[in-house]
C-alpha cells in the first residue's frame, strides 16, 4: 500500500458519464472523480465533490509508502523551516517539524503537510500557492541528499499543472 498522486490541468464538470455502481466513470482514463477530503476545509474550494471531472492533462506518479511518505513530508517541514515540535499519538511522544503544522503553524507548504496521506484533492488555488512554495525553496532542495529531491521534482510538477485550473488527487 502507498500514495499514488495524479494532478490534472483544466478541469470540468463533465455533463453526462457513463459511472459504475460505486459511482467511478468507467471511462477513467479521460475522466476523474472528484473526492474532496471534508476533514481539511478550504483545500479545494473550486472541486464540487463526488462530481466528475474531465481534465485536459494529467500527470501521475508514486508518492512512495505511506511511511516513506511521511518520512519525505518530515523533511519537507524541517526545509521549510519549522520548529521541532511535540507530537502524541496514545503513549507515544515524538518531536517532529511536521506536527508544527498539524498543531496549527502555517507558511511553505502547509497546505500539503497538514493534508491526508490516503484520499482527497487539493483544487487550482492551493495549488497554485504550493507551486510557488516549491519554486522559491528548490535551490535549498536540491542540495538535499537521498532521493529527497527527485520527489520534490515530482510534487513541484503536480502542483504547476494542477494550478492551471485542475487539481491533485491523493489516492
Amino acid at each position: 500500500m502507498g500514495l499514488d498522486i495524479t494532478a490534472y490541468r483544466q478541469v470540468a464538470i463533465a455533463p453526462v458519464v457513463e459511472v459504475y455502481e460505486d459511482g467511478s466513470p468507467v471511462d477513467w482514463q479521460n475522466f476523474r472523480r472528484a473526492w474532496v477530503n471534508p476533514d481539511f476545509t478550504g483545500r479545494a474550494d473550486e472541486i464540487e465533490h463526488g462530481a466528475i471531472y474531465s481534465f485536459k492533462e494529467r500527470f501521475r506518479f508514486r508518492a512512495g509508502g505511506y511511511g516513506y511518505y511521511g518520512q519525505w513530508r518530515e523533511k519537507l517541514a524541517r526545509l521549510a523551516g519549522y520548529p521541532l515540535t511535540e507530537y502524541r499519538e496514545g503513549h507515544h511522544v515524538e518531536h517532529l517539524h511536521a506536527a508544527a503544522c498539524w498543531n496549527g503553524a502555517t507558511g511553505p507548504f502547509f497546505e500539503l503537510i497538514c493534508f491526508a496521506d490516503n484520499q482527497g484533492v487539493l483544487g487550482t488555488a492551493v495549488s497554485a500557492k504550493l507551486a510557488g512554495d516549491f519554486a522559491e525553496f528548490e535551490a535549498a532542495a536540491s542540495t538535499r541528499s537521498g532521493d529527497f529531491f527527485e520527489s520534490y521534482l515530482e510534487w513541484k510538477k503536480a502542483f504547476e499543472i494542477a494550478a492551471d485550473g485542475g487539481m491533485v488527487d491523493f489516492h
